[in-house]
């Protein structure tokens, strides 16, 4: 893999908007397949389906799916206020990228 290196300030704005679009996904019937798959069992099965596609899909057995208020609280007692910052960074900056993907 090689990455291209475009100097910013040589870009007409043209040229800068397209660079930072995002590529669109190309479109993969075998995708959209699994993923019509996924959210038919999910609505048949509920949570157990979830149970399931955790353990397959992440790895992870969980005993619950819930975090409860004292656990948040101790997570989040045990970070730096530096940590908690940059969540609070990549949250909205989530946020806004997203919110400019929504239907005017």
């Amino acid at each position: 893999m090689t990455i291209e290196i475009t100097e910013w300030s040589g870009l007409d704005a043209a040229a800068r908007s397209a660079l930072l679009t995002r590529p669109a996904m190309a479109s993969d019937e075998q995708t959209r397949a699994e993923v019509a798959a996924i959210i038919a069992d999910v609505r048949d099965r509920g949570d157990e389906a979830l149970q399931d596609l955790t353990v397959r899909l992440d790895r992870a057995d969980l005993a619950r799916f819930r975090v409860d208020d004292d656990e948040i609280g101790t997570a989040e007692a045990a970070l730096e206020s530096e940590a908690l910052a940059a969540i609070d960074l990549a949250i909205a900056n989530v946020r806004r990228f997203h919110e400019q993907q929504l239907p005017q």
